[in-house]
């Protein structure tokens, strides 16, 4: 579920989050490796952010994935004629997204 600490933000409250300091923001730093044919240049993720062009203060209740694990009792009726193994969708029981989003 979202945690409710964060709200889903996976920020610690009463901190905000800033621009990543190596990124600048962007998510990703370009790496340029000098070769004999010429330069080569990619780009990759950010270390310091991860890719998301932000830092902050992760929460301490879901150590900033802004989602907690919490368990749950539901009450199904499963239709007649559903084998053994099978596989049924209980709509808006599932997994909370990321950082308050939509998995």
């Amino acid at each position: 579920e979202t945690c409710g600490s964060c709200e889903g933000s996976g920020v610690e409250a009463g901190t905000r989050p800033t621009v990543c300091a190596q990124c600048g923001g962007a998510g990703q730093v370009i790496s340029a490796v000098r070769t004999p044919i010429g330069t080569f240049q990619q780009s990759v993720p950010c270390n310091a952010c991860g890719g998301t062009g932000r830092t902050f203060t992760p929460c301490k209740s879901c150590s900033g994935s802004g989602r907690v694990a919490k368990n749950k009792t539901l009450s199904v009726r499963f239709p007649a004629g559903v084998d053994n193994g099978s596989r049924l969708r209980v709509r808006g029981e599932g997994n909370a997204g990321r950082n308050g989003g939509r998995q």
